[in-house]
């Protein structure tokens, strides 16, 4: 609307000169200029805008983003801190089960120590029987032999036996006979086995087994009854 007035007031002031039509003219070209220049700087103040709006369509897709992502996280992080807490526990079992090991090989290493000892022990003992027994063959054999002897002396004296037939003879040899029996008697005697008891080298050890008991001693009494 401002061009076309202009265009008027020039054409009914033709006769005003041509420097005010050359001043409308310039004022035309200036505004014209001064269109064009605003107009490039909205079309540009629109692209910034479109831009910014672009931007911050970026920036809550990212925000979006960010919070899905943070969310996932902290799931990952309970899931975790979950699967910490079982690693922790099934740590603590096995820990409480390695200690339990332990106390057991604790224990039968201790019993296999007194094992060991009590092995030993039996043997020991095994080896003062063994020497208490062959002490015990000897002395047996000892008392055998007197045995013998004194039947071979009972033997000798049956001739002598059969030349007494008075009461008196009768009473003496009774008495020869008895002081004999004892002689023989004491000699079985000196000969006896004297059993010892063998201490045990632990309470919860299996007794040994026991010697032989004194060898029993030849009933010579009835020997020399039988003679008369």
């Amino acid at each position: 609307m401002l061009l076309p007035a202009l265009t008027l007031a020039a054409s009914r002031n033709a006769g005003g000169g041509d420097k005010i039509v050359g001043k409308l003219q310039t004022m035309v070209r200036d505004i014209t200029a001064e269109r064009d220049q605003l107009k490039a700087a909205g079309d540009q103040l629109k692209a910034e805008n479109d831009k910014l709006k672009a931007e911050l369509d970026k920036a809550k897709q990212e925000k979006t983003e960010a919070a899905q992502t943070g969310e996932r996280l902290n799931n990952e992080l309970n899931t975790q801190k979950s699967t910490n807490e079982a690693v922790r526990g099934k740590l603590e079992q096995t820990h409480a089960k390695l200690l339990e090991v332990i106390e057991k090989y604790k224990m039968l290493s201790q019993a296999k120590n007194d094992l060991a000892q009590q092995h030993a022990s039996l043997q020991n003992t095994q080896k003062l029987t063994g020497e208490q027994l062959q002490i015990c063959e000897d002395k047996n054999l000892k008392l055998f032999e007197a045995g013998q002897q004194a039947v071979k002396s009972f033997e000798d004296k049956g001739l002598l036996d059969t030349l007494l037939h008075d009461e008196p003879l009768l009473q003496f040899k009774t008495v020869e006979m008895e002081n004999l029996v004892q002689e023989y008697e004491d000699k079985l005697l000196k000969q006896q086995y004297q059993h010892k008891e063998i201490p045990a080298a632990n309470p919860a050890q299996t007794q040994a087994p026991q010697p032989a008991e004194s060898a029993p001693q030849p009933e010579v009494n009835e020997q020399p009854q039988e003679q008369q």
